[in-house]
């Protein structure tokens, strides 16, 4: 050969980067470098999902008809009813969403993001003392 290999490699070592090397032949296609479709079983993707979708479901909704809501959202995995399974995860997920200020954190996390705000609700209103005191000479305060 005429060295390419080698001073690409020595390149790659110069400039800290690493190299990945592929040996291709007349047979390589694009498949080989980019990877191709395969095709995944509906059961497969969300049979997983089932049973962390109705624990959280549980614990999220404590009131309610979800015991109905849940046991139907089984029958459809049962039943191989795929497209209503995904439908009963956006319903329930259009739910969460309508909940304004819904708890996205554990009660511990909500209660210190808590005592955060508190602080800085303390911290500008000091600031906003301070604020209004340095405007009293240009009319501004008290407006």
């Amino acid at each position: 050969g005429t060295g390419k290999t080698t001073l690409v490699s020595r390149l790659a070592s110069l400039c800290g980067r690493p190299l990945v090397a592929f040996n291709m032949s007349q047979q390589t296609d694009s498949g080989d470098l980019l990877g191709g479709f395969k095709p995944v079983e509906a059961r497969d993707a969300l049979g997983p999902l089932l049973q962390p979708f109705v624990d959280l479901t549980r614990r999220t909704w404590t009131k309610g008809n979800n015991e109905e809501f849940l046991l139907r959202c089984t029958k459809y995995a049962e039943k191989r009813r795929w497209s209503h399974l995904v439908q009963a995860f956006h319903t329930a997920l259009a739910k969460v969403a309508a909940v304004p200020d819904a708890p996205t954190a554990t009660p511990k996390q909500q209660q210190e993001a808590g005592a955060e705000r508190s602080d800085a609700a303390a911290s500008s209103g000091a600031a906003a003392v301070v604020s209004a005191k340095g405007k009293a000479g240009d009319g501004a305060a008290g407006q």
